[in-house]
């Protein structure tokens, strides 16, 4: 839809906003997938690892297209709780080689 924002006058700070908010997304989206396939390969080696990571990145693309065609909100709610989830199995295993 860029192309028809440029017919219209004052509109070029708001396409080059979405052009620069786009390229933040994809960037956050490659660290994100990146963050999945770090994880993997240092359980397993690299070949099994990247085959996993392969796997969880289309089993997590699935169920994020049927959740959100079946219902958007739960997905949403789901999200967040796997984000914490996420979060909390990243940050727990630190906990005891820290010195308070």
């Amino acid at each position: 839809m860029s192309r028809h924002l440029d017919r219209h006058p004052g509109m070029g700070l708001v396409l080059r906003m979405a052009v620069a908010l786009r390229a933040l997304l994809r960037c956050v989206g490659v660290l994100l997938l990146a963050g999945v396939w770090v994880p993997c390969v240092a359980g397993w080696n690299t070949t099994v690892g990247t085959v996993a990571a392969i796997g969880f990145w289309s089993l997590g693309a699935l169920l994020s297209v049927g959740g959100i065609s079946w219902s958007p909100r739960w997905t949403a709610r789901t999200g967040a709780v796997a984000a914490l989830l996420g979060v909390s199995g990243c940050v727990l295993p630190l906990l005891p080689a820290m010195r308070w």
